[in-house]
C-alpha cells in the first residue's frame, strides 16, 4: 500500500514499529543488477483460460488514488470515492462479516467507516481528545484494537498505556487491559494474542495471552511472532528466528515460518523463509502457502505446504517475480501481487491443480484486495 509523508512524530515511530511487525507490510530491498536483467518473458494466457480460472470472481480494491472498486476481469463494476484528498491512503483495514461495512485506519491514524447500502462515509472519533496508537482489526471485523499514548511518553517507541476495543456499531470504546505497547497478532471472542517486538530492525519477538474475560495475562510462546491463524481458530503460524544462523552470524533479520496448536501444543517448524515470512492458511485449513528467500539477491519464492502430508512444493512458474502478497480464494486458487520493482507491477491469480497462473490487473490501479467474491 502506499504510505506518503506523516508529519506526526508518534505516528511516524510507530508506523515503522508496524511495519517491522507485519511481514505482510514490510518491502523488500531493492534488488541488485543481475535480478533487475531478469525480465519478465511470459506471454499472456488466453482469455478462454483467464475466463475459467476467473469469471466467477468479483474484486473489491482499493487503488493508489484512495478509491475504492469493485471489478471483474472484464470490467469495472462500481466505483466509490473513499478517502478526501488530505488522507494517505488506507495503512489497515477490515470487512464487517455481513460485508455492509468498510472499517480502516489511514497512514494518519484517522478512522473511518464506510457503508456499502447507504453510500456512506464516515470519520469515527474513537477516543475523542486524546491520542492513540490504532493496532488492528478483531476476526469480525467491527472492532479496532487502540492503546492510548499518556502526554508524557507522545513520540516514544515504548510506553505503558490502556488498551480499549472501539466498537463501529456501538460508537463507544471500552477498557480492556493496561499494558506496555505490544502489536496484535490475533483477537477473536475474548482471546486476545500481541506480539511484543524487540524493535530497532531486529525480528526478535514473544507473543502473550490475554483472557479478557478474566482480565489474565500469560506468556504463550517465546522467540516467536504470530502472524496468522487457521479459519477454525485451532492452529496458528509464527515468525521465529533462524536460531542456527542467529547463533553464527547475530543477524536477528532471517526468519522460519512455524505452526502451533491453539493450546501451545505441537509446535513444528514449516520451513526457513528467510525474510520475515507472509503467509496465510488456505479456507479450508489443510494448505499454507508462504514466500521464501534462500537469497536476498534473488526474488522472493512462492511455495505451498501440505499440512497432511508435510510436503512442499515451490511454484516454478513465478519464480522470476517478486512475490510480496498472497490471499487465498479457495483451496485451489491465490491471489498475489508482485513488488514495482520486479517489471512492472500486477495481481495475478495462481492455480493449484493446473498449476498455472493469469494476470488479473495491474497493481498501479488497484494496489490492495480488500475482498475477492466468489458470485
Amino acid at each position: 500500500m502506499k504510505i506518503l509523508k506523516i508529519k506526526k512524530p508518534a505516528a511516524i515511530l510507530f508506523i515503522g514499529l508496524l511495519l517491522l511487525s507485519f511481514p505482510g507490510l514490510s518491502c523488500q530491498k531493492k534488488t541488485t543488477k543481475s535480478v533487475k536483467k531478469n525480465k519478465l518473458k511470459s506471454k499472456p494466457l488466453s482469455k478462454t483460460l483467464t475466463k475459467e480460472l476467473a469469471s466467477d470472481l468479483e474484486f473489491l480494491v482499493a487503488s493508489y488514488d484512495t478509491q475504492l472498486f469493485k471489478k471483474n476481469i472484464d470490467s469495472t463494476l462500481e466505483t466509490y470515492t473513499l478517502l478526501p484528498k488530505s488522507e494517505n491512503g488506507i495503512f489497515s483495514f477490515a470487512l464487517s462479516n455481513d460485508n455492509q461495512f468498510l472499517n480502516f485506519v489511514t497512514a494518519s491514524e484517522n478512522v473511518y467507516s464506510f457503508d456499502f447500502i447507504k453510500k456512506k462515509l464516515k470519520k469515527v472519533e474513537v477516543n475523542t481528545g486524546k491520542k492513540f496508537v490504532p493496532l488492528g482489526f478483531n476476526d469480525k471485523g467491527d472492532k479496532l484494537l487502540i492503546v492510548e499514548i499518556p502526554p508524557e511518553k507522545e513520540g516514544s517507541e515504548r510506553f505503558n498505556g490502556t488498551y480499549y476495543a472501539y466498537s463501529f456499531e456501538k460508537n463507544k470504546s471500552e477498557p480492556l487491559i493496561k499494558n506496555k505497547l505490544m502489536f496484535l497478532g490475533a483477537w477473536f471472542s475474548e482471546q486476545l494474542y500481541l506480539n511484543d517486538v524487540e524493535g530497532g530492525g531486529s525480528e526478535k519477538s514473544d507473543v502473550y495471552f490475554f483472557d479478557l474475560k478474566n482480565k489474565k495475562k500469560s506468556l504463550f510462546i517465546k522467540n516467536a511472532k504470530l502472524i496468522a491463524e487457521s479459519p477454525d481458530k485451532k492452529k496458528f503460524l509464527l515468525s521465529r528466528l533462524a536460531s542456527d544462523w542467529y547463533e553464527k552470524n547475530g543477524d536477528a533479520s532471517h526468519c522460519e515460518l512455524w505452526a502451533v496448536n491453539e493450546n501451545g501444543s505441537n509446535l513444528e517448524k514449516i520451513a526457513f523463509t528467510g525474510m520475515p515470512p507472509n503467509a496465510c492458511f488456505s479456507p479450508d485449513g489443510l494448505k499454507i502457502a508462504f514466500l521464501r528467500v534462500y537469497d536476498f539477491k534473488k526474488p522472493a519464492q512462492l511455495v505451498i505446504y501440505d499440512c497432511q502430508t508435510k510436503s512442499q512444493q515451490s511454484v516454478k512458474s513465478l519464480e522470476n517475480y517478486n512475490l510480496v502478497k498472497l490471499q487465498w480464494i479457495d483451496s485451489d486458487r491465490l491471489i498475489f501481487s508482485t513488488n514495482p520493482y520486479a517489471g512492472k507491477s500486477f495481481v495475478g491469480l495462481y492455480s493449484l491443480k493446473k498449476d498455472i497462473w493469469i494476470k488479473l490487473f495491474d497493481n498501479a490501479n488497484a494496489n490492495q484486495i480488500l475482498k475477492v467474491f466468489i458470485k
